[in-house]
Order: structure tokens, then sequence, then C-alpha cells
């Protein structure tokens, strides 16, 4: 009896153990469920952390790299001007721009690595975040001595560049790729381990699954169905993220181009510049075949500057009138146009390229002033979007400005820098050509002729027949002048009815026939009056002085090509003479090419 009721107690009912049974392998199921879901989310987050941690490394990496870079090239340029310019020299001063943008870069290597230290703490994460902060600081103490020092000292500079930036930079680079590697492993580490937990999980829940599919199909099916909706979905999650993720890269790269050229296009008066880094700047907002900024003359817009891939051909662009094809029409509208295909149908004669499918026109506009277009175009169908169409607008309106800024100042500068009444460049321009160009080429030996050109009679002529006829005459002998000396010569307006000739690379004897050329054709040239009667004839007298052979300095050749100059005018006027050095006399002659 008592064995009865024992084994009685120990019955299981089917039901009941049907029932524990789900119950044990549904809790199982679920514990390996949240388990892998806990190990996945863990080994997700570490993984996204290291890859973080690679980026910045990297990030601290490529800003070392161009710190030691931009250093270098500060040293190639002060040893350059040492060279070329021995006498200032000793000036030299780091360009400001230079030393803000090394602060900047040191700023953002220092932020990286405060970042990626906090990221992932570790002695060598530390000793790079160490790195970077003496380096900022000191470069900070450099240039304050620098700025401080009452005497120039620009060897100690250029020393202190080699000894402080450059190899501090390379070091930092150096740790920061070692840091990059390891950070790479770890993110491959924790890759493969998300790997084989993901493998874990999917062997685990097909187990369960199939458990209590033998045991209660329904329920197993139904368990089943819900496990592989759950992974459907974070499959499709992380397809989205990795889409966001990209939208967000792009964007970010764009508002980095767009920051860039905001900073650099403000800073800078000179059109070229602007324009190279409007058009480069441009092709990283929008990654397009073709990028091409034209500024409006009058009513055409003429091609400033053009970007494109190697395979694109732009030999055909050239100036397009207001309002023709697509540019045209944007800056006769004063607003952007976009295309998605077909957009060689609608070029006009000079606009983009063959083959071009889609493209966005976005005009410069100040004020209420269309001053030129940005017009990106590329081969594919529907490249540019609503966010790339905004950036673009906002990049236009500052790069309009610029352009504009540095329109004036070139033309105001080109102004002081020319006669109004011949066009010639005037006597600021010759003293600044002397210095840059003719003085560092006399030094060097190269030949250079300096000739001082003056009319005859000038003011008995200005006096006969008025200020007015005097001017005309003026511009007819330096159209002559002009147009008779080779491209590689130069003239200017030295004062009154005086010019400075400098001629290039060429013996004594060849500019000899040169100047008689110059008295020639002038002598020959036919100056007339109010009433169009004949009021010449106009001759001029030519001194020459010769260096480096009468002297490498160009100042002494002017005065120099001056006194031979005025043997001319003692001699006789409407002649040549030759500077030479015997007590300053000078060999004349009045008409044969040969006369020196």
């Amino acid at each position: 009896m008592i064995r009865r009721h024992y084994l009685a107690g120990l019955h299981w009912d089917p039901v009941k153990a049907q029932v524990v049974t789900v119950i044990v392998v549904g809790a199982m199921g679920a514990a390996i469920v949240i388990a892998a879901l806990l190990v996945v989310r863990d080994s997700v987050n570490s993984t996204n952390r290291f890859a973080r941690a690679e980026d910045l490394s990297s990030d601290i990496a490529m800003s070392a790299a161009a710190i030691a870079q931009t250093a270098a090239e500060t040293e190639r340029v002060y040893y350059k001007a040492a060279v070329t310019e021995a006498a200032t020299a000793g000036t030299f001063r780091v360009p400001t721009l230079t030393a803000l943008d090394i602060m900047e870069r040191l700023a953002a290597l220092q932020s990286n690595a405060n970042e990626l230290h906090g990221s992932i703490a570790s002695a060598e994460t530390l000793a790079l975040l160490q790195a970077a902060t003496d380096l900022r600081e000191a470069y900070r103490n450099l240039l304050a001595a620098s700025d401080l020092r009452k005497a120039p000292a620009p060897e100690q500079d250029i020393a202190a560049l080699q000894t402080v930036l450059v190899p501090r930079a390379q070091a930092i680079q150096q740790q920061s790729s070692e840091v990059h590697s390891s950070f790479h492993s770890q993110v491959h580490s924790q890759s493969s381990s998300t790997t084989r937990v993901l493998v874990f999980a999917c062997i685990g829940l097909v187990a369960a699954v199939a458990v209590a599919a033998v045991i209660l199909g329904l329920l197993g099916w139904a368990v089943g169905k819900k496990l592989t909706r759950a992974v459907r979905d974070v499959t499709a999650e992380k397809s989205a993220l990795a889409i966001t993720a990209r939208v967000m890269e792009r964007r970010n790269t764009q508002l980095q181009a767009l920051y860039q050229i905001v900073t650099e296009v403000t800073e800078t008066l000179s059109m070229k510049y602007v324009v190279q880094t409007t058009i480069r700047e441009a092709h990283r907002l929008v990654g397009a075949d073709l990028v091409v900024l034209r500024l409006l003359r009058g009513d055409a817009l003429e091609v400033a500057g053009a970007l494109q891939d190697d395979d694109t051909d732009v030999s055909g662009l050239h100036t397009i009138q207001l309002g023709e094809g697509i540019e045209g029409r944007a800056a006769k509208r004063g607003r952007l146009l976009r295309t998605e295909r077909n957009a060689k149908d609608s070029f006009g004669e000079g606009e983009g390229f063959t083959g071009a499918q889609s493209g966005v026109v976005v005009p410069l506009i100040v004020g209420a002033r269309v001053v030129g277009t940005l017009a990106c175009w590329s081969r594919e169908l529907d490249l540019f979007t609503t966010d790339d169409e905004k950036v673009l607008e906002m990049m236009a309106s500052q790069v309009a400005t610029a352009v504009v800024a540095a329109d004036t100042y070139e033309t105001t500068e080109h102004h002081s820098r020319h006669d109004p009444l011949t066009a010639l460049p005037n006597r600021r321009q010759l003293t600044t050509d002397l210095r840059d160009r003719f003085g560092p080429e006399l030094a060097r030996g190269t030949p250079v002729a300096v000739a001082m050109v003056d009319v005859d009679h000038f003011k008995r002529f200005n006096d006969e027949f008025g200020h007015q006829v005097g001017d005309v005459t003026l511009q007819r002998v330096a159209e002559v002048i002009r147009s008779t000396l080779r491209e590689t010569d130069d003239a200017y307006r030295y004062g009154g009815e005086e010019f400075v000739l400098l001629v290039e690379n060429d013996d004594r004897e060849a500019v000899a026939h040169l100047m008689e050329r110059v008295r020639e054709a002038v002598a020959t040239t036919l100056v007339k009056g109010d009433s169009l009667q004949a009021v010449g004839p106009v001759t001029i007298s030519i001194g020459v002085a010769f260096g480096p052979e009468d002297s490498r300095d160009p100042e002494a050749l002017i005065k120099m090509a001056d006194a031979a100059l005025y043997d001319a005018k003692r001699a006789g006027r409407n002649r040549v003479c030759l500077y030479a050095a015997d007590a300053g006399a000078a060999a004349t002659g009045e008409s044969a090419p040969a006369a020196a």
C-alpha cells in the first residue's frame, strides 16, 4: 500500500508535464534570447566605441601630418626667401594665416585626443592626449615669444619649428597610427565576437524552436515566427541606420566644405584664390563631374574657373550670353535652376560638356545684382538633391560677396599701378618690378637692359599745339613703343614725357637694334591735332644701360640710363645712346641700327 501510494505520488499528469515542459523550454528559449540580445547589444556598443576611436586616431594622424607639412612648407619658404631675398630674410615671419591654420589644427588635434581618451581610457590614449596638449602649448609659446621678440630672429623661429613642431607632430602621427592599428584590431575582434554570438543565438533559438515544435508544434511555430520577425526588424533597423549614417556623413562633409570656403574666401582679396577655392569646395560638396564658375562682364558670362574629372572634356567651355543656356537663364532670372536629366539638350553654345545629364546652377548675387554663376554638372541622372541646393545657395551668397570684394580690390590695384593716360604701368609698378622681378635676376647675373626714353622738345610741342594734343601725342608714342617691343619686354610711363623700357636676356648689339627700331617707329608715326592736321614729326631720345655689366643695382641702372639719355640730347636728340662706364661717356647713333 505504501509503495502504491508512493508511485501514485510520483504520477505525472501528461497535460501538466506538457505545460511544464513548454514553460521550461520557453523559459530556456527566453533566457537564450535575452542573453544573446544583451551580448549582441554590448558587443555592438563596444564595436561602435572602438570604431569611433579608430576614426579619431585616424583624424589625429592626418591633423599631425598636416601640421608637420605646413611647418615644413614654412621652413622651405623661409630658406627660399633667404636665398632669393637675403636682405629681407631677417624680417621673415610665419604668415598669420599659416599660424592660425596650425593653431586651428592643433586645437582640433587636442579635441580629438581628448574625446579619444574619454572614450577609450588607456595609457596610450593618455600619452597621446598629453603629447597633443604639450604640442599646442609649445606652439602657442613659440608664437608668443616670436611676437614679443624685439630683434627679428627668423633663424631661431625656423629652428624652433624644426625642433618643436615638426618632430612632435611626426611623433604624434606615429603614436596615433599605432593606436589606430590597435583599435582596428579591436574592431575586427569585436565584429568577430558579435558574429559568433549571433551564430550561437541562432543555433539556440533553432534548438528551442525545434524542441518546442516537437512538444507543441503550434506554439513553437508562433514563437519561431515572432523571432523571425524580430530578426528581420533588427536587420531592417541596421540597414536604416547605415543609410542614416551615410546621409549624416555626406551632410557633415558638406558642412565642413561650406565652413572651409566661408573661412577661406572671406579672408582674401585674390580673385584667383576665391575662384579656385570655390570650385574645389563645390566639387567636394556635391561630387559633380564638372564645376564651372562664371563672372558676369557686361551682358556675358565669362569662365573664371572650372574643375572637372580626368575624363571630362571641357575644351568647349567659353563665354555665353546672358539669358542663353541654363546658366544664362539662371543669371538673368537671378534664381537657382536644377535639371534632373538631359541637361546637355538645354545647353547654350560653350556651356557644360557632352554627356551631362543632371545639373544645378546657382546665381551669385550681391544685394539685387547678379555678379556670376556657379554651375555643377554630372553624368548621373537626378544626382543633386534639395539639400545640395540649400548648401550651394549658402555657399554662393558668401562667394558672391568675396568675388565683388576681390574684383573691386584688383580693379583699384590695377588703376593704382597703371597710368590712366597711356594705360602703361606707372612708376609705382616699375619700382615693384625692379625689386621683386628684375632685382633677383640682376643678382643672379641675368642680362637686363634699362632704357630711358624722352619725347624731344615736348614742352615746345605742348605749348604750340595745346595740352590735349600733347596728351594724344603721349598716347600714340606709348602705343608705338608697346607694339614695337617684344612680348618679353616691358614699358612704363616714368613721368611727364619720359618712359622706361626693361629688356631681358639679350646682348648689347641686339638691344641697340631694338631701341633703334623703337626710335624709328616713333619718328615715322603721324600724329594729328584737333583739326586733323599733322603736328609732327615726333622724335624721341633713348639712353640705355646694361646689367649686370654696368651695375647689378636696378636703381643705379636707371640713373645710368638717364645719364645716357642726357648724352643723347646733348648730341642732338632723336638718337640712341648707350651708357659707357668710362667717366659716364656714351656711344651714340642717329638712325643706323649699329650706331652704338
